[in-house]
């Protein structure tokens, strides 16, 4: 009683384990889950951000380049050449100005278009605005020497241009209102090819082309472009661009994001790195200037910006709860899980305590059915032993059927002849009493010496098949190399396999064209034959067919032997003459065969007598089947001629 009560307390216990287990393993799987889900839609929106950032990236390049090309494209024109000296100051000045007119307005997004003398003071001026242009007369022209671009620009020696780095565009001292952000490209002129020494600016309004970025955002992912200070140039909230123009330090990412904006510093050019906080950002340094302008322009380091994109914080608390969702539901339901399984193995448990005290009734049944059972066992194991040495002597058990089925007759007619010898010699006995005559006497000890000299000649047969079993014994059980005559070996294998012969309508023949004596292991070769023949037997003739098998012996040369074995019978298909050889291949395993038979004969050819067999697929004459054996032997004859 004791004992099943101490059974039942570890019953809950174990219970108790397992649920606390299967419990904590439903949690640990619910964060899998949850980690999983969140990383698969960060990974989504990092290769959304990503895709943003390339076409920003080349929707800026490609616009920058074409506004370089476009400025040397005006400086290349003939009218700013100094070849048209027929041309009076007044005519040169209108056909300049209406020069800068056209090709503004064709152009579409340039904001204006000057030519500054060598002391920085505007000659030529045209203002565009809303697809018109207006030339500004020479009263209104300024000097622009204090312009940092202005600068820069005369210090670069043509044809290379300068870029100026992207601000508003400023006049009389004030920023331009609606803002215009814009790009200014400058071409140095000298006065050896064009009208004079000075400096040809272009001020590009990139309102189109940020309108463009703009467009490329989505609810996905935010376009942020910054400049080296950190001032927004473009901002999904347009409060915030250009802080730098209106001396707000604020509106800079390095002081709404402080960690964001060293991280964005610090990496190295062509890599685009992901920053995580609330928000997934993806950026990326970019020189707008790309490689194939740098030997046709010159730009300070004011070129280069920030490319970010950053996540609305909806998204990632979206991404967060729907992981959440099915993190719970994942592990709601292994809980159920567990509590099914757990009850289960608890009432299980139960059921099996109970068939216990069941048991325990029948323990002394089962002790003497065990003490049975363990002799059984015992005898068993002993049967197994003696069948393996069964197994062993299988074929050698071929052989004694074999002999004995043949010594019946000889030692029948010995039992007949000494019967009938004992038969004559009481007659005598009984002559002898009545009285003896010469005739009986002569009669009866003739009779007597002919069944004598009958009965021993059946007992010489007998001897013979006794001394070829004994042969075949002994050259089984001998796994030296020996001196023997091939063709007597063949022989005795012969006289032991005769019965099976005899039942079925299959001659056999032999053909020695070597009768020497040669050294190799004979109980192989015995073994060998028998196999090969045993399967002609089996599989190569129908019952009550005709046919025959024929054993020839002949050398190739002085240390080769070649033993031929072919029959008449169905032959092998070619579709299974590549695989007859290996182990458990069989035709007839139906009729218990296991298919180790001709594996067994090319292992024993070509791992013990170190030889090969082959099969000849189209034998000479009237076979259909035929082995051809071959290996190394000592002979103590010469090879016939």
């Amino acid at each position: 009683m004791k004992t099943i009560n101490f059974k039942l307390s570890q019953i809950v216990k174990d219970a108790v384990i397992k649920s606390t287990f299967l419990t904590l393993l439903a949690f640990l799987t619910g964060l899998l889950v949850y980690d999983q889900i969140y990383q698969a839609e960060l990974k989504r929106l990092k290769a959304i951000q990503q895709e943003k950032l390339v076409a920003v990236n080349t929707e800026f390049s490609k616009e920058v380049s074409s506004i370089i090309k476009l400025t040397q494209l005006l400086a290349s024109n003939q009218v700013l050449f100094n070849q048209r000296a027929s041309l009076s100051d007044t005519q040169r000045r209108t056909q300049i100005e209406n020069y800068f007119l056209d090709f503004g307005i064709i152009t579409g997004n340039i904001s204006q278009i000057r030519w500054l003398n060598s002391q920085a003071t505007e000659i030529y001026r045209v203002n565009f605005s809303n697809t018109q242009g207006k030339i500004t007369p020479q009263p209104e022209l300024q000097a622009k020497s204090a312009r940092y671009y202005v600068t820069e620009g005369l210090k670069v020696e043509p044809p290379a241009t300068y870029v100026s780095k992207i601000d508003l565009n400023i006049e009389q001292g004030e920023v331009v209102f609606p803002i215009e952000p814009t790009i200014r490209v400058t071409f140095k002129t000298n006065s050896h090819d064009y009208l004079f020494d000075g400096l040809i600016i272009i001020n590009f309004n990139l309102n189109y082309l940020f309108s463009r970025l703009r467009s490329i955002s989505d609810k996905h992912s935010k376009v942020n472009i910054l400049n080296q200070q950190g001032y927004w140039l473009l901002s999904p909230d347009r409060f915030n661009e250009f802080g730098f123009m209106f001396n707000n330090e604020k509106r800079s990412l390095g002081v709404t994001n402080p960690a964001l904006w060293q991280r964005i510093k610090n990496k190295k050019p062509k890599h685009t790195p992901h920053y995580l906080d609330k928000n997934l950002y993806t950026y990326r340094p970019l020189n707008y200037i790309s490689a194939r302008e740098l030997h046709s322009s010159t730009s300070s380091q004011e070129h280069k910006v920030y490319l970010l994109i950053n996540s609305d914080s909806i998204l990632l608390s979206n991404a967060k709860s729907s992981a959440l969702k099915y993190a719970l539901l994942c592990s709601f339901i292994l809980l159920l899980i567990t509590i099914a399984y757990v009850y289960r193995d608890y009432k299980y448990q139960l059921e099996l305590l109970k068939l216990s005290k069941q048991l325990k009734k029948e323990e002394t049944e089962l002790r003497a059915v065990n003490n049975t059972l363990s002799k059984t066992i015992k005898q068993q194991m002993q049967l197994q032993e003696s069948l393996v040495e069964a197994q062993k002597l299988s074929s050698l058990g071929m052989l004694v059927a074999g002999v004995a089925h043949e010594m019946n007759t000889p030692i029948g007619g010995a039992i007949i002849s000494i019967s009938n010898a004992g038969m004559a010699t009481e007659k005598l006995n009984e002559c002898v009493k009545t009285g003896l005559t010469k005739s009986q006497l002569d009669e009866g000890l003739n009779t007597i010496a002919q069944n004598i000299s009958l009965a021993r000649v059946n007992l010489d047969k007998s001897a013979v098949l006794v001394k070829s079993f004994k042969r075949m014994a002994v050259d089984r059980n001998n796994d030296d190399d020996v001196s023997f005559e091939i063709t007597k070996l063949i022989d005795d294998l012969l006289i032991t396999l005769s019965p099976q012969l005899k039942k079925s309508r299959v001659t056999l023949s032999t053909d020695y064209q070597f009768k020497g004596k040669i050294t190799s292991r004979p109980g192989i070769i015995s073994q060998i034959l028998e196999n090969l023949i045993i399967n002609a037997l089996t599989h190569g003739f129908k019952k009550q067919n005709h046919g025959s098998i024929n054993i020839s012996v002949q050398t190739e040369d002085s240390n080769h032997l070649l033993i031929v074995v072919s029959d008449t019978g169905v032959g092998i298909n070619e579709d299974v003459q590549n695989v007859i050889f290996e182990p458990f291949y069989t035709s007839a395993r139906g009729k218990g065969n296991t298919g180790l038979g001709l594996y067994m004969v090319h292992q024993w050819v070509t791992k013990v007598l170190g030889g090969s067999i082959t099969l000849n697929k189209k034998p000479a004459g009237d076979y259909t089947t035929q082995f051809i054996i071959k290996f190394a032997v000592t002979s103590k004859n010469k090879k016939p001629n």
